[in-house]
């Protein structure tokens, strides 16, 4: 249904504006009438652009603002909607410049340097360390045209550079993924962090871009065998953005109506959490941490949330402030 607009008190003649925003297809459209002179202005846009006439004004002039809330823009293969507005006089006379986005910013291409950092400690099997790595290439393979460059470490007992954001671009990283060997040790996190922050972020011969958006991804099945919290405030300083993937075994316990969650964690109707510290991990995590911490059954779970984990990926791409990542 549309809108109607009395441009003149009801003593004759009478101008009256009416949009019909599902017309010519749902791109929408805005008609004048008056006696017997009608108009119509439809938007040429070469975008794809539906609902015109949704929203309407008239301000003190014979002018109306007409908008449509849905353009579409596309940005590296990421959609976008912005709003589009038209300055109309009341015959529906458009002047050249007399259209405007509002609060619309321009594709820009924005660089990500982004660092895997997934655990090998002695808790977990060797075909679950290589199901790690196959999420890792997975991961890589679903965004590759993108600007985003990665970077991959294993930790353990010590931390260990599996390549970095140079060898990534050099098109090494499947090969030296593939190569690297288990640790089999303890799981040192946070002096993990520590190793990441300075060798790699900060280290521009690794690859690291000064000005880039820098996102780490924690892998890991047990809780920290160290403990540093002053490196994740950190993190928290330079507004380096952590997401933590907990891999660990949900056990039976009350069953829960309907099932319950845990930020992005699914926990099943019957059973409950035991084995999982869920508030260690949270405390790594970028806020707000229900948002970033997410905690899988096992390893298999890892293709489950790729899917979620590239819509994360690409909403930093697309932000010009993505500290806090809501």
């Amino acid at each position: 249904m549309g809108r109607v607009s009395e441009t003149m008190s009801l003593s004759c003649p009478c101008r009256f504006l009416v949009t019909a925003p599902l017309q010519q297809n749902g791109s929408g459209t805005v008609c004048s009438y008056m006696s017997k002179t009608n108009s119509c202005f439809t938007p040429q846009e070469a975008m794809p652009f539906r609902l015109f006439g949704l929203s309407l004004a008239e301000d003190l002039t014979p002018r109306f603002t007409i908008c449509s809330p849905n353009l579409v823009n596309e940005c590296y293969s990421n959609s976008y909607l912005s709003g589009q507005c038209y300055k109309l006089y009341e015959k529906l006379q458009k002047n050249k410049n007399e259209s405007f986005r509002p609060d619309f910013q321009d594709c820009t291409k924005k660089s990500v340097d982004l660092v895997f950092l997934f655990d090998g400690s002695g808790s977990m099997s060797q075909k679950d360390f290589e199901k790690s790595k196959a999420f890792i290439k997975d991961f890589m393979n679903s965004i590759k045209n993108s600007p985003i460059k990665f970077a991959a470490l294993q930790f353990s007992t010590k931390t260990h550079k599996v390549f970095d954001f140079n060898e990534y671009q050099e098109g090494k990283a499947t090969k030296l993924l593939d190569a690297e060997p288990f640790m089999k040790a303890l799981t040192n996190t946070y002096q993990a962090l520590k190793y990441t922050l300075h060798n790699v972020f900060e280290n521009q011969s690794a690859g690291a871009s000064p000005d880039s958006t820098k996102v780490v991804v924690i892998i890991t099945d047990g809780d920290a065998s160290d403990n540093n919290k002053k490196i994740v405030e950190e993190y928290d300083e330079k507004k380096i953005i952590r997401f933590v993937i907990g891999v660990s075994p949900v056990a039976v316990g009350p069953v829960l109506m309907g099932g319950a969650r845990l930020g992005p964690a699914f926990v099943l109707e019957g059973h409950t959490v035991r084995d999982v510290k869920l508030d260690k991990l949270y405390s790594i995590a970028s806020e707000p941490k229900h948002n970033n911490t997410f905690h899988i059954n096992n390893y298999d779970g890892l293709a489950g949330i790729l899917k979620h984990f590239d819509e994360k990926i690409f909403n930093i791409e697309g932000a010009l402030d993505v500290f806090p990542l809501y």
